[in-house]
């Protein structure tokens, strides 16, 4: 291959290269789309201004009529830049932006080379600006290229009015400092335009670099929300088992004090002869096993898995049914002690729940009195409003710190596998849903009281 075919070869790329740059179909990121509605304004200006100064002229002059070749040019013109404006609404910016600078410096060279760079002087800002910002919309080296082809229209209109008037002196100095100021106010739109297409480009550029920076900070602030709820995820899975072993061991500590009652009825019922006290022997095994049957309840009571049965019982017959369970649970050094008036004191609650609350009550007071002492259950006189069941013991008592975590759920002073620490959270809870209260009152050295507080009802006919 010789070297014409080569620039052949290399002319034909250069035309398709180009031919497809023209005529590719617009993008829609936000500077193209910016860009495009640019072009738009610019077009309809332009669309509407040359038609509107031929109506002004004839309006204002007329004793000048319009000569019948400028109103064909002027027709000829602005229907191509409507063209253009076709164009760009089908997405052909490219070409929309070379066909309108075409036609508008075809334009001005056409009318500043035959009517003279005078007759044009009041209109330079309204005919030089819009192809300026057409081109500067293709970029800096068009709007230079655009900037000197006007210098070159400006001093070919200046050499026409110096050669109609035959080289006069007079004339040429005129037209000099006229091409002279039009050229002067050209380049300094152009470079207003480059600096400010410069400064804005600054500006677009920083912007996007902020944004990605935003972007970049916003996706690590994702991934370490996403890292602490996996953490949090994980710490609340551990604190779950934590809690499973809690409860495994706190009910086997709970079902292994009911079986100790069993095995004692059941040990003394076998030395036993007489057959009521068998009776009451087989009472006491039976009541323990319903109570053993209520820890399981007071569990699921925690967790809400099961409704509770409350009814209107009378809590003195309540109190007179756990005399001997609670015999069981003390020691003999510990001295038991019932406190209640004669009549019925009725509260709308469930039964096996509050026999379990007394049953956890005692228990505490017997580990709080190893050495012995004092444990009351009393009922106080008589409120119109309320049943309060006091439950007090002489034992070791409970810190200001230990006071006020006492009835938060998994919270024991016992050693591990002797409690669940929910006896008492439990309690309050069901004491606060039943529209009541559980209070405590301790000091180390001095014992605790607890006392359950409850709405009184009516017993039923």
């Amino acid at each position: 291959m010789n070297d014409g075919s080569r620039g052949a070869l290399r002319g034909g790329a250069a035309v398709a290269t180009a031919l497809r740059w023209a005529t590719r179909c617009q993008g829609r990121e936000p500077d193209e789309l910016g860009n495009a509605r640019m072009l738009a304004v610019l077009l309809v200006f332009t669309g509407l201004c040359q038609p509107l100064a031929l109506v002004l002229h004839a309006w204002l002059r007329p004793w000048l009529p319009v000569p019948p070749t400028a109103m064909a040019f002027t027709a000829v013109v602005t229907a191509i830049i409507w063209g253009c404006y076709l164009l760009l609404r089908r997405g052909r910016f490219n070409l929309a932006v070379l066909l309108f600078l075409a036609v508008t410096l075809a334009a001005l060279g056409a009318n500043y080379l035959r009517w003279g760079l005078a007759l044009q002087a009041n209109a330079q800002l309204i005919a030089l600006v819009p192809p300026l910002l057409g081109a500067l919309l293709l970029g800096r080296w068009v709007l230079w290229a655009c900037a000197a082809a006007l210098l070159a229209i400006i001093c070919g209109a200046a050499w026409a009015d110096i050669a109609r008037y035959f080289y006069d002196p007079v004339v040429v100095r005129s037209a000099s400092l006229l091409a002279a100021q039009i050229g002067a106010g050209v380049l300094g739109t152009s470079l207003l335009l480059d600096r400010a297409s410069v400064l804005l480009g600054g500006y677009v550029s920083e912007l996007a670099e902020r944004n990605a920076q935003l972007a970049r900070t916003r996706d690590r602030l994702q991934l370490e929300m996403e890292e602490r709820e996996r953490s949090r995820r994980q710490l609340l899975h551990a604190q779950k088992l934590e809690a499973v072993g809690k409860l495994a061991s706190g009910v086997a500590h709970d079902f292994n004090h009911l079986l100790a009652l069993i095995l004692g009825y059941a040990q003394r019922g076998l030395g036993e002869q007489d057959v009521a006290q068998l009776h009451a022997m087989l009472g006491g095994v039976e009541s323990a096993a319903r109570r053993a049957t209520a820890v399981s309840r007071r569990l699921l009571d925690f967790s809400r898995l099961e409704a509770s049965h409350p009814d209107v019982f009378d809590v003195v017959d309540l109190l007179e049914g756990l005399r001997p369970m609670l015999r069981q649970l003390f020691p003999a050094g510990v001295e038991l002690g019932f406190e209640h008036p004669s009549t019925p004191q009725p509260v709308f609650f469930d039964r096996a729940q509050l026999e379990l609350m007394l049953l956890n009550l005692a228990s505490n007071s017997a580990e709080a009195m190893p050495d012995g002492g004092c444990f009351t259950i009393s009922l106080p006189g008589p409120d119109p409003a309320w049943v309060e069941i006091s439950a007090r013991d002489t034992g070791r008592g409970m810190g200001e710190e230990e006071l006020a975590l006492c009835r938060e759920p998994f919270y024991t002073t016992k050693p591990a596998g002797q409690g669940t620490g929910l006896g008492l959270s439990v309690a309050s809870d069901l004491a606060q849903a039943a529209g009541g209260a559980l209070l405590v009152e301790s000091a180390p050295g001095r014992g605790t009281t607890v006392r359950i507080r409850l709405p009184r009802r009516t017993m039923p006919a």
